[in-house]
């Protein structure tokens, strides 16, 4: 019964990344022997590396969630604070800069206007509308 909880201990260091001499020093087994357990174990020690991997995988992806959510916070609150702001001791040529920026951007959210010609079948019809001027005119936004 020791002698298998000897062996899992060391699939468990071997998994975590631990080196030979390091898990020869801590469970008291030589370095041939546990490098011979590699060979034999191989399959164990990397569905338990795998585990772990995917733990710390899960980890992160709360992490990264929680980190989105503080930022969004801060995001809001900044907002805030712009909007409530007395701007009047920003110098003028910072006030240009953001007048740029938020027109930029302002020009990135709006709708793409793209006219179209309705099609034209013949040189008479071609006339017609040249003459008419009609134009279809869409939005995509």
């Amino acid at each position: 019964m020791k002698d298998q909880q000897v062996r899992d201990k060391f699939i468990e260091l071997r998994a975590q990344g631990w080196s030979f001499d390091r898990i020869s020093q801590e469970i008291g087994v030589s370095k041939p022997v546990l490098i011979s357990w590699v060979r034999q174990y191989k399959i164990e020690i990397n569905n338990l590396k795998a585990l772990g991997l995917d733990a710390l995988c899960e980890k992160f992806a709360l992490s990264r969630q929680k980190r989105l959510e503080l930022l969004g916070k801060l995001l809001e609150r900044v907002k805030k604070e712009a909007l409530d702001r007395d701007l009047s001791t920003i110098p003028t040529n910072k006030v240009i800069e953001l007048v740029v920026k938020l027109s930029d951007a302002v020009k990135e959210e709006g709708p793409q206007v793209r006219f179209q010609k309705e099609e034209i079948r013949t040189l008479e019809d071609t006339l017609k509308t040249l003459n008419s001027g009609r134009v279809i005119a869409t939005w995509e936004g």
